[in-house]
């Protein structure tokens, strides 16, 4: 809950920064503006005031909260991950405490990541975790086109992609009341790469995606207090803190 409530207040102060950005930017324009240019103008400007007035609201809750560097933040989740929370395992295991602009300055916990991230992710395949579980399977799988950083630390394997996409197909089956089953949306995918398999590689992966089965049959329940879809105004990063409870 730390490390979310951490990011949480980061990023209000992210979008309190591009909200004053916006407002400079839009008092500088030049030259003559017609009626409709001077309409469209002041729409913007007050459509900015009003979401810098909301952060503004936002930002009592971080008050007194110091700014923290990049290495508290990548420490923080991943202590989280290693107590076992669900929420802090999806967030480091996809690389998100990590930031382009202070990629030297993370060398160190970005070595260690490349070394413990692929253990990690597993505790959350076997709690059950989705998301975890499809970050995982697209990692190993050699039809991936996305580098994400997770994948960047594994090397490709079909047999462990294919098991962990079978894993995901048999949770997503299996939707909360009202729901609906969602494992075909991944039937193409788990086609196009069994395509590339032999028999004998097929029955391992299928062995290994029993045992998963068996060691998280169901879903791991996510608990929040959100309705629908609706997201928060502070974005992900104020949904994340509602999955932290401790």
């Amino acid at each position: 809950r730390l490390a979310a409530e951490m990011e949480l207040c980061e990023d209000i102060r992210r979008r309190l920064d591009e909200a004053a950005t916006n407002l400079n930017l839009q008092g500088s324009w030049g030259g003559p503006l017609s009626a409709k240019q001077q309409d469209m103008r002041r729409n913007m400007q007050q459509r900015e005031a009003e979401r810098s007035e909301r952060l503004l609201q936002e930002s009592t809750h971080c008050e007194g909260v110091p700014a923290f560097s990049s290495r508290e933040r990548v420490h923080y989740w991943r202590s989280a991950a290693m107590g076992g929370s669900l929420a802090a395992i999806n967030y480091y295991v996809m690389g998100r405490p990590f930031r382009p602009e202070n990629t030297l300055a993370d060398l160190d916990a970005l070595r260690q990541f490349q070394h413990e991230a692929a253990t990690i992710a597993e505790r959350g395949v076997a709690s059950g975790d989705i998301q975890t579980t499809i970050a995982l399977a697209e990692a190993y799988s050699p039809l991936s086109r996305r580098r994400s950083l997770l994948s960047q630390a594994v090397s490709p394997n079909a047999s462990k992609s294919l098991a962990l996409w079978l894993q995901t197909q048999s949770l997503l089956d299996q939707p909360p009341p009202g729901g609906r089953p969602q494992g075909h949306l991944f039937a193409s995918g788990i086609t196009e790469l069994e395509k590339t398999m032999d028999a004998a590689t097929l029955r391992l992966a299928r062995e290994q995606a029993s045992a998963y089965r068996r060691e998280a049959p169901t879903p791991a329940l996510v608990t929040t207090p959100r309705s629908g879809n609706t997201m928060a105004s502070g974005g992900p990063e104020v949904l994340q803190r509602e999955f932290c409870s401790r």
